[in-house]
Parts: structure tokens; sequence; C-alpha cells
């Protein structure tokens, strides 16, 4: 039995050992593109459209998170509220970024239904998304 352990231990130790040479590691932090952690973090700016996408990215993820919201409140699914939970942490990353860079932020107003893209109105919505979930998101928004 002990022999028959050590039999199928040593090669999994082995491929456990040789699993971050084959991912690239060799010895610095994973994701820095091999420059080692040099303890200071290169910012470039941002082109026009990338800083214009991140905006609409913050603002796209808290539409997101206030669809699921409303879903949560009406029919209590757990599942909902965990979207929503995965959404917000989608916006939290977006804020970080718009602050590293200096843009604006869209997000004035992080009441459920409350946008600054024109996109995002009622008028515009209630020809995009379903009939059942504008309904039911704008009706929860008003009321």
């Amino acid at each position: 039995m002990k022999i028959k352990t050590i039999t199928l231990a040593l090669p999994l130790a082995a491929l456990l050992a040789v699993s971050p040479l084959q991912a690239g590691w060799k010895g610095r932090k994973l994701g820095t593109g091999g420059q080692g952690n040099t303890g200071t973090q290169v910012t470039t700016a941002l082109s026009d459209a990338e800083a214009a996408t991140l905006v609409f990215m913050r603002e796209e993820e808290k539409l997101t998170r206030d669809v699921y919201i409303t879903l949560y409140d009406q029919w209590e699914h757990p599942v909902f509220n965990n979207i929503s939970g995965s959404e917000q942490r989608h916006m939290d990353s977006m804020k970080s970024k718009i602050d590293k860079y200096g843009l604006v932020d869209p997000v004035t107003d992080d009441t459920v239904g409350i946008f600054q893209n024109g996109n995002y109105s009622p008028l515009r919505l209630s020809t995009s998304l379903p009939r059942w979930i504008y309904n039911r998101f704008f009706m929860s928004v008003e009321a």
C-alpha cells in the first residue's frame, strides 16, 4: 500500500512542480510580462475611444446591476442577488479605472434606474429590453 501511494504521489508532485514553469512563471510574478515586480506602475494616456469605452462600461455595468437588483426584489431568487453582486464588482472595477485615468465618473446617483447616458432612458429601453423586464424595472423605479 505504501509503495502504491508513493508511486502515485511522485508523478503528482513532479507535475505540480513543473506546472508553474509550463505556465510561464519562471520565478517572477504572473501577469508582469516578464518584468518582475519593479514596485512602480506605468500608466499611459488613454485614447479618446478608450476613455469613452471605460465611461460607457461603468454605466452599462450599473444598468445590468440595477436590472438584477430589480429581478431579485421581484422574485427573491438568490441567483439574481449573486449576479447583482458580481455586477457591482464590475462597476467597482470600472470605477477604479476611471479614477486611475482621471476621468469623470458618469454614475453620480447610484439609485436603481437613474442614469446619465441618454441611451438608458425609459423611452430607449422600452424598445430594446423584453417588455416584462422593462415593465417591472421601470414600475419599481417610479414607485
